[in-house]
């Protein structure tokens, strides 16, 4: 039936083969593309070092050797945040410098009760001058109850 001396099933074996090696290719070539919002940026890392910030697209990173360690908004956000003393309060923030807000290892709600353990009478003058040294615009803060 063949020309070919290749028996019929090793011509299968091939093609599946083929098949699934086309297949690991196309995962890892998709494995390597992040996408970022509008409004967002990602923080990326090489040989874990700080390799660059970018923003709103695609971007292709060769695994292993790139890794997306940070993803934040740069949009004015508002958050509910309960305070450790129990009360409820509604911020409002912008991460204006997502690389310094990255590496200082924190998050709003954590670093905004550490303030308020620190300092007794908390005003807001202290919450700005704070959050502008982890890389936060403070926007506003309201009591909820």
């Amino acid at each position: 039936m063949y020309d070919n001396p290749m028996e019929q099933t090793d011509l299968l074996f091939l093609i599946v083969l083929g098949c699934t090696l086309l297949f690991g290719a196309m995962v890892f070539v998709l494995s390597c593309v992040y996408y970022v919002k509008k409004g967002h940026v990602i923080i990326v890392e090489k040989m874990e070092r700080y390799f660059g910030t970018f923003g709103h697209g695609f971007h292709w990173f060769f695994p292993f050797v790139y890794h997306r360690v940070g993803y934040y908004a740069v949009v004015p956000m508002k958050k509910t945040i309960r305070l450790v003393n129990g009360r409820k309060v509604l911020i409002e923030y912008q991460i204006v410098d997502p690389l310094k807000f990255h590496y200082i290892h924190t998050t709003v709600e954590h670093f905004i009760n550490n303030l308020s353990l620190e300092k007794q009478d908390i005003n807001l003058d202290i919450i700005k001058s704070n959050f502008e040294a982890i890389g936060i615009n403070f926007i506003s803060i309201k009591p909820i109850d």
